[in-house]
């Protein structure tokens, strides 16, 4: 990333920032998914890997996922649905018809996605990676 954007001037915690008033608020809440009858009995039998995809593509998790960004966006919120599965980034985001980014994204369609989502109205949600974690410091110091 140092070679997109240079390397780190400076870190601070979100929480000192919020509180400063450098960024918006943020209201953080975690939200349990038990897995559908099925998905658990193929999770108890299964090897570690397919145990992570079976857990990240809970039905239930797509559902809360589903409402959470139906019920925020409603309200006129910007929503950041976060995931480091990218199989389950890509995904969600084409279910939901959103735009995602993700290591591959190129740098001139990051700063693109990110724009329009600061600056579109219409655009309420997006879908990122820990990748891209630079340009979201960028997009929040704004």
């Amino acid at each position: 990333m140092n070679f997109l954007i240079g390397p780190k001037l400076y870190e601070a915690n979100w929480m000192d920032l919020q509180r400063d008033g450098h960024i918006a608020s943020v209201q953080c809440a975690e939200v349990w998914c038990p897995m559908t009858p099925a998905f658990y009995r193929e999770y108890t039998t299964s090897t570690p890997r397919k145990r992570k995809m079976l857990y990240v593509m809970n039905p239930n998790k797509f559902r809360a996922c589903e409402f959470l960004i139906r019920y925020h966006e409603q309200r006129g919120d910007k929503i950041i649905v976060f995931s480091d599965n990218i199989f389950a980034l890509q995904t969600y985001a084409k279910k939901f018809g959103k735009p995602y980014i993700y290591g591959p994204t190129s740098g001139t369609e990051r700063m693109r996605v990110l724009d329009q989502f600061q600056h579109n109205p219409a655009l309420k949600t997006i879908f990122i990676s820990k990748v891209t974690t630079p340009p979201l410091i960028y997009l929040l110091s704004l």
